[in-house]
């Protein structure tokens, strides 16, 4: 089926596209979100439906769910990936602390409910 190029616009899928990127902790969820397009295929939007059915039964648990503001760990991906690269000591505690939210956040959605 062809839309015409204002139709997710006239949606209003732009301004829940914006909501959602400003709910976002750090800038992978931002790009994230940015590449999110309409979707119209059975198969895809039956997943999707799945994994926000998902969200909303964990936040009906009245956890609250263990993450806070991120770095984006992609600057320091490219420099770890050149063989003899470190990173500095900030960089380091920035990258450990995001380590430890994921670690939390695994154990959050490992939880029984």
């Amino acid at each position: 089926m062809i839309f015409p190029s204002d139709f997710e616009h006239r949606l209003g899928f732009d301004q829940l596209r914006d909501r959602l990127r400003s709910a976002c902790l750090g800038e992978p969820g931002k790009q994230r979100v940015t590449e999110i397009s309409f979707q119209t295929g059975y198969d895809e939007v039956r997943r999707l439906l799945e994994l926000a059915k998902e969200t909303v039964a964990l936040r009906g648990r009245g956890d609250d769910f263990p993450i806070g503001p991120y770095a984006d760990p992609g600057p320091w991906q490219g420099r770890l990936e050149v063989e003899g690269s470190y990173l500095e000591a900030a960089d380091l505690a920035a990258l450990m602390a995001a380590i430890q939210m994921v670690v939390a956040a695994n154990g959050f959605l490992l939880k029984e409910t």
